[in-house]
C-alpha cells in the first residue's frame, strides 16, 4: 500500500492562502484535529503553535487542495521579432516598421506649454 503525503498546516496556509485559524476551522468541523498528530512549534515570537499534519485526502476533503489541482504552466516570453509580427499580423495597413514603436512618435504636448522651471 502507497503512503499518502502529509502536509503542515503551514504547508497548506501556503497552498491555498487561507489563515491558520480558518483551516483549523475547517478540520475541526470535519472532524480531523481529533485524530491528527501534532507538534509544539516555537515561532519567532517565543511563543508555541499547534502544526498539525494533515493527509493530502484530508486536504483534498477541506478543501484547500488549490495548488493540488492546478497544473503547473510555464510561461514563454516571445522575442522582440515576435511580437513585431504578431503587430504586422494584427495591423495589416501599417507599413513602416518604427510605427509600432511609442518613442518614434513626437511628443504631443508643445515645449512652450509644458512646466516652466524655476
Amino acid at each position: 500500500m502507497e503512503k499518502e503525503k502529509t502536509y503542515t498546516t503551514t504547508e497548506v496556509m501556503e497552498m491555498c492562502g487561507l489563515t491558520r485559524a480558518a483551516i483549523l476551522y475547517r478540520a475541526r468541523l470535519l472532524g480531523f484535529t481529533k485524530y491528527c498528530k501534532y507538534v509544539l512549534k516555537r515561532t519567532s515570537w517565543g511563543n508555541y503553535i499547534k502544526e498539525y499534519s494533515f493527509t493530502e485526502s484530508q486536504v483534498k476533503t477541506m478543501g484547500c487542495d488549490h495548488d493540488l489541482r492546478r497544473e503547473k504552466v510555464e510561461v514563454v516570453e516571445k522575442t522582440n521579432e515576435e511580437k513585431l509580427e504578431d503587430l504586422k499580423r494584427e495591423h495589416p495597413l501599417v507599413t513602416d516598421e518604427r510605427c509600432f514603436t511609442l518613442s518614434w512618435f513626437p511628443k504631443t504636448v508643445p515645449s512652450v506649454l509644458g512646466e516652466e522651471e524655476d
